[in-house]
């Protein structure tokens, strides 16, 4: 299945592709190969895979400023040395976004549903692109409508750290 999501990607990305993911992990970098390089990447991840504390309530907790640094250079090494190991290749330019929780009770967000986004395109994934194939799971072909509604309202808010700058964590991958 991740032979037709790579092939899907090929077809239909433009400009951007935007990879909405609670538990994307160092072993999902692979399909950045099937992005243009000229393309600009965005993901999303709640941390699950990434050895960032999640599933707490950042409702009224303080940021750990030292340790989101340390999470911070953690993780972009992490996903640089996966993408090292996976590809001699420049990968597509990728911002990576970690939002430390599930849940998160100040913004009324939960986190769970599964999208890859590009203009006018997208799929919903029914599980995360580390499970195709352990379970059976289901993709939707989004229409184009959907995919605006998507990135509007569920997509786009997670990548706005402005407003949440000091609960995220978030580098390029260079």
């Amino acid at each position: 299945m991740i032979a037709w999501v790579t092939e899907w990607l090929r077809a239909n990305a433009q400009q951007y592709v935007k990879i909405c993911d609670p538990y994307f992990g160092p072993d999902q970098l692979r399909i950045l190969q099937a992005i243009p390089t000229d393309l600009d990447v965005k993901i999303i991840s709640a941390g699950t895979r990434l050895g960032i504390e999640h599933r707490i309530d950042l409702g009224n907790k303080k940021p750990d400023r030292e340790k989101q640094k340390r999470d911070r250079e953690k993780v972009k090494s992490m996903l640089r040395q996966a993408w090292d190991d996976l590809s001699t290749q420049t990968p597509p330019s990728t911002l990576v976004v970690v939002h430390g929780a599930v849940y998160d009770s100040e913004r009324g967000d939960e986190f769970h549903d599964r999208f890859i986004t590009t203009v006018g395109a997208g799929l919903s994934l029914g599980t995360s692109l580390n499970g195709f194939g352990n379970k059976e799971f289901f993709i939707t072909i989004l229409t184009p409508e959907d995919v605006q509604y998507i990135d509007e309202t569920y997509i786009d808010p997670k990548l706005e750290i402005g407003e949440i700058f000091s609960k995220v964590i978030y580098f390029e991958l260079e």
